[in-house]
């Protein structure tokens, strides 16, 4: 199979600010956590997360050995059915990341 066509982890399209993970293989792992806050109710809240994964070529090889992980904080203004802008910095192994985003973490 041509590796443009492999599942991918991380990366723009997941929610996990892991962008050392923006890799592909067949099978993948990928745990997010985030506690939210709303500081007021005019379409802003922020959050702490973690995001922990990994993509392996072969289903038994996935196990809590190896994780590639990522801490931060982030900030979110959104409406009533939308999140038009969502900026987040995170530290992982590589370093510091700032993503921009225009939708929803989840």
């Amino acid at each position: 199979m041509p590796n443009f066509l492999l599942p991918s982890l991380g990366g723009g399209k997941h929610p996990a600010r892991l962008q050392q993970l923006a890799f592909r293989d067949l099978h993948s792992l990928l745990m997010s956590g985030e506690f939210r806050w709303i500081p007021n109710r005019l379409g802003l809240d922020m959050a702490l997360f973690y995001d922990t994964g990994k993509v392996t070529p072969r289903f038994r090889d996935i196990s809590w050995r190896g994780l590639a992980s990522d801490v931060g904080i982030g900030i979110r203004f959104h409406g009533p059915v939308a999140t038009p802008l969502r900026i987040e910095l995170a530290r992982s192994r590589e370093g510091m990341t700032l993503v921009f985003s225009g939708r929803a973490a989840f």
